[in-house]
């Protein structure tokens, strides 16, 4: 851990620190540091190992005390198993990173100077993208019909926002330039995380068959391949059978592997 901050340090061109003793934190939480921190408990995106890699967001390193922290574990799932599995989301990322990288290190940088501005940082701004992120991206497909007052308005107006601010994302609309197997995982991004409820992801998936866009194409073995990935997204058979048609779904696991 010493390591990581130290390369977060040489980044953000503060000097280098021994030990976690003294400076920005106290023992305990140079302790809390060092501790394994538990895993967010969210599923991997198909042909991902989230989590592996340790560049985090440098303003959240600095108000968590490491790239290790609950919160920096979450944003890089939110990163290697939403972001980066979709065209959109690669784009995205890569607009932010050439922008935040101008601002992020040097507010960082005070941070690590300052322990009010770190927990100011980590209070009003961290931890509220982080808990708004787990709210939108583990949201269940809920049915409120019976849900008494005032809470049936309190999540309507909440699930509302959620799905103003996810409008935002661009749906892909056609999968000529991809594999059956990367439309695959683009697809389960968007079935999963983005569109709540059966009859908007029923009303998309129509709208790709009436552009032609599904099913997909591909050989026998691909469209099996695809149809793996699905089922490991935990996409429903009749929406795979949609994106891949009936025949693949045939195809096994097992014949796949071998």
């Amino acid at each position: 851990m010493i390591q990581e901050e130290n390369n977060l340090r040489a980044l953000i061109g503060i000097p280098l620190r021994a030990d976690h003793r003294g400076g920005c934190f106290t023992d305990a939480q140079a302790a809390g540091l060092c501790a394994n921190n538990p895993n967010t408990g969210l599923p991997t995106a198909p042909g991902t190992t989230s989590g592996t890699t340790k560049d985090t967001c440098v303003v959240t390193t600095a108000a968590t005390g490491g790239p290790d922290s609950s919160e920096g574990q979450f944003l890089r799932w939110v990163r290697d198993a939403v972001f980066q599995q979709t065209r959109w989301g690669r784009r995205f990322l890569a607009q932010v990173h050439n922008h935040y990288y101008r601002f992020g290190p040097p507010i960082a940088k005070e941070m690590f100077k300052d322990d009010a501005l770190r927990e100011a940082v980590e209070w009003a701004v961290v931890s509220p993208l982080v808990n708004y992120y787990r709210l939108v991206w583990t949201r269940p497909e809920w049915n409120l019909d019976d849900c008494p007052s005032p809470l049936k308005e309190y999540l309507e107006a909440l699930n509302r926002d959620m799905d103003c601010w996810l409008s935002k994302i661009e749906l892909p609309r056609e999968f000529k330039s991809l594999s059956p197997e990367e439309a695959a995982i683009e697809l389960s991004v968007v079935l999963r995380f983005i569109l709540e409820g059966s009859s908007a992801r029923c009303g998309y998936l129509q709208e790709l068959t009436d552009a032609h866009a599904l099913p997909l194409y591909g050989s026998r073995d691909e469209l099996a391949l695809a149809n793996v990935r699905l089922i490991q997204s935990d996409i429903p058979e009749d929406e795979r059978v949609k994106i891949v048609g009936d025949a693949a779904l045939l195809t096994t696991i097992e014949e796949i592997e071998r």
